[in-house]
């Protein structure tokens, strides 16, 4: 039985996208907004590499100041790399 989180289910969902700084490339891919590396897309993996490489610069940034954080990011990357 697959079990999913109350934070915000299936790793595709924008809470997921929004709390972990990642894109959906395709559905087994996810790129990191921040240093740009693919990510398996597994809830474990994303949250892993979240949490290793970036929650202590990011987890700070909430609210509106996050999703200009994000919007950013994804412009930056959708010049360098097609995303969805």
């Amino acid at each position: 039985m697959k079990r999913v989180s109350s934070e915000g289910g299936s790793p595709h969902s924008p809470i997921k996208e929004n709390q972990n700084l990642v894109v959906h490339l395709n559905e087994n891919k996810v790129r990191c907004l921040v240093c740009q590396t693919e990510v398996r897309d597994k809830t474990y993996s994303i949250q892993r590499h979240y949490n290793l490489s970036h929650a202590s610069e990011y987890e700070c940034i909430t609210g509106d100041e996050r999703k200009d954080l994000i919007a950013k990011l994804k412009s930056e990357l959708s010049s360098t790399h097609q995303v969805n």
